[in-house]
């Protein structure tokens, strides 16, 4: 079989590139000023898709173990009774929490802390909805449902020194379901928001358990995305399925436990994506031949984007770390922009 194009390989990797580029319609330079403006570009949208990629609540990782809750000595809220709320609490340090970073949040008797700069749950809190359509977001739910401060208190604290405070709110022998029942046994329950980290703990009391009658939620929502949690011996999470029925039986599984919610590690520095490696770089004339890309070194963390450019520019949808290519029969150069925190770095074609 006669090999019609060449493959370059210096001291790199090798990719296919066409001998005589004035049969393909490019000159080196036109290609040259293409691919430049194209990359400005794609640096313009990977800044604002980037900074709307990581650390969405559905991409925070989720485990389970457990602890001995213990009340804390802090602040008594005033939310007390059925559906009531406390706005304005100073968090104590700046939370990053879905893409947004806050520094106050608000407590509601019906068992979640909503964050935002001045916003009370509103009152239609008693009506839980862990999705990212309801009204009550962004929160931290613990255990949401038509809930009663008919007795035991509700509490906060910071504590810690910077960077690495903690804020603890506390809900203390707590009535839960039933409509706003003050019957039924109590429960407590304590979410704990970390400095630094922007991690969030949930911690349950032993029993955890009610004769009321429960539709609850447990877990996580913001604007774009919600994390919902089921309770079991091993309690699962969900980003598409939420679980706004949970039994005063399934909840019952979390006595003595310790949710943890961390949010993903974005991406630093500048990335380095190295060499543009082919599975192959021999084309013959009278054969397509499908080539697999990949890149010579992987960029950690999250907030990563790729974006692939041929001599045409970018290709449509080649928005991955690898790329497979259509059947080709003619040589063609390829690269792919990496893109971590608005800084851009093509891979060698």
């Amino acid at each position: 079989m006669t090999n019609y194009y060449d493959s370059v390989s210096n001291s790199r990797d090798t990719i296919l590139t066409k001998t005589k580029f004035g049969s393909s319609g490019y000159s080196p330079n036109s290609t040259n000023t293409s691919r430049r403006w194209l990359a400005s570009l794609f640096l313009l949208m990977s800044i604002f898709i980037g900074q709307m990629s990581f650390g969405q609540v559905n991409l925070y990782s989720f485990a389970e173990s457990t602890e001995t809750y213990a009340q804390i000595t802090g602040t008594n809220s005033t939310a007390a009774g059925d559906d009531a709320a406390q706005s304005n609490i100073a968090i104590g340090f700046p939370f990053t929490f879905g893409l947004v970073a806050y520094t106050n949040f608000g407590v509601s008797t019906n068992g979640f802390i909503r964050l935002n700069n001045a916003t009370a749950p509103t009152a239609s809190a008693a009506t839980n909805s862990i999705t990212n359509s309801g009204t009550n977001r962004p929160l931290i739910a613990a255990f949401w449902d038509d809930n009663n401060r008919s007795a035991g208190s509700i509490s906060y604290s910071v504590t810690g020194t910077t960077p690495n405070r903690i804020l603890s709110v506390n809900w203390h022998n707590v009535k839960i379901g039933g409509g706003g029942s003050t019957l039924g046994a109590s429960v407590s329950a304590i979410i704990r928001l970390y400095e630094t980290t922007n991690v969030i703990e949930i911690v349950y009391g032993s029993p955890f358990t009610t004769t009321n009658t429960l539709s609850a939620s447990v877990g996580l929502n913001d604007a774009t995305s919600f994390l919902s949690v089921t309770p079991a011996v091993t309690s699962t999470v969900s980003s598409t399925t939420a679980n706004n029925l949970i039994s005063a039986a399934t909840i019952a599984n979390l006595a003595g436990k310790k949710l943890t919610f961390t949010p993903p590690v974005p991406c630093t520095g500048t990335p380095a994506p190295g060499n543009t490696i082919a599975s192959t770089t021999s084309l013959c004339q009278s054969v397509l031949t499908v080539v697999n890309l990949s890149l010579q070194n992987a960029t950690s963390g999250t907030g990563v984007t790729y974006q692939w450019f041929n001599n045409a520019g970018s290709i449509a949808g080649a928005t991955a770390a690898t790329y497979t290519t259509p059947g080709l029969s003619a040589a063609d150069s390829y690269f792919c922009n990496v893109t971590c925190s608005a800084v851009t770095t093509a891979s060698t074609p």
